[in-house]
């Protein structure tokens, strides 16, 4: 049954997540779940096939093995037969329930992070002393600006990161949450960018960091491995107006002015949202989009 489990989430896709952006596990970690998987499976058969084998108890009865202690065998009474695997009704019920418990716990999986996890957990990261260096990384477009400055002169301008970043057809710059929350970390770059319309997708739940009226925050997750590392992006989005409806974790595009703020003492990029739509969740993790 485990090693079942660990399969049928391979095969399924589900071991993938619900959300491409941050699966349960990558790479060469789906084959290790696969082979252990099929590993568990085939101990399995094995103990099933040897279930009726006869074993001995490991040492002799016989009367010459006795001959180092003193007792008469003639006089004991025969060995009374027994057993340890207990009645059928009981061994049944022990199959039920942890048959019931492994099905209830492979087909209940939420597949996603809860809001309360996610929030929680990008904590831990708000002090990241490689900002510029892992924003850089995580934006080719913006890797390639940089690139050009020594070539071009003058420093990062608007005109140059228009070159690599191409604004939407409604004249907004395409950003990915990690790329604006590592923006602080760049002075340059964020003073450039500051007080431009910026498009971004992730998922939303309302901001309990700074808690407030039309306070939400915009989240997505990475993965470098396996769901254990997965490391939590979020930006805080502040609504004016009244907050459009929208379900806790779903996926929604946000349309709004980029500024920056100060988040617990630290430097935070915010969307001051002008709108929000429904998104359906990103086919890929589009690195600085």
């Amino acid at each position: 049954m485990m090693g079942g489990v660990m399969c049928y989430f391979v095969a399924s896709g589900r071991i993938d997540g619900k959300n491409p952006d941050s699966p349960y596990v990558t790479g060469w970690f789906k084959t290790l779940a696969l082979c252990g998987g099929l590993g568990i499976m085939a101990m399995g058969v094995f103990n099933w096939l040897m279930r009726g084998k006869q074993v001995a108890c490991g040492h002799d009865h016989g009367e010459d093995a006795c001959s180092a202690h003193d007792h008469d065998h003639q006089n004991a009474e025969p060995a009374e037969l027994h057993h340890h695997e207990g009645s059928v009704i009981g061994r049944g019920l022990t199959l039920l329930l942890l048959s019931g418990s492994v099905a209830a716990a492979a087909m209940l999986t939420p597949d996603q992070f809860s809001s309360r996890y996610m929030q929680h957990k990008a904590e831990a990261f708000r002090g990241d002393s490689n900002s510029r260096q892992r924003m850089t990384a995580a934006n080719p477009a913006l890797a390639a600006a940089r690139a050009a400055e020594p070539v071009q002169g003058g420093g990062l301008t608007l005109e140059k990161i228009e070159q690599y970043v191409k604004r939407t057809k409604d004249g907004n710059f395409p950003l990915s949450v990690v790329n604006l929350h590592y923006m602080s970390g760049d002075p340059e770059y964020a003073d450039v960018m500051e007080g431009q319309m910026i498009e971004t997708t992730g998922q939303v739940v309302k901001d309990q960091v700074n808690p407030g009226p039309g306070h939400l925050r915009a989240v997505t997750m990475m993965v470098t491995c396996c769901a254990a590392d997965a490391r939590p992006y979020s930006i805080p989005v502040v609504f004016e107006g009244a907050v459009p409806d929208y379900v806790e974790m779903g996926w929604y595009e946000i349309t709004g002015k980029l500024e920056f703020t100060r988040e617990r003492g630290m430097k935070m990029a915010l969307l001051r949202a002008k709108g929000m739509k429904a998104s359906i969740r990103p086919a890929e993790q589009r690195p600085g989009f």
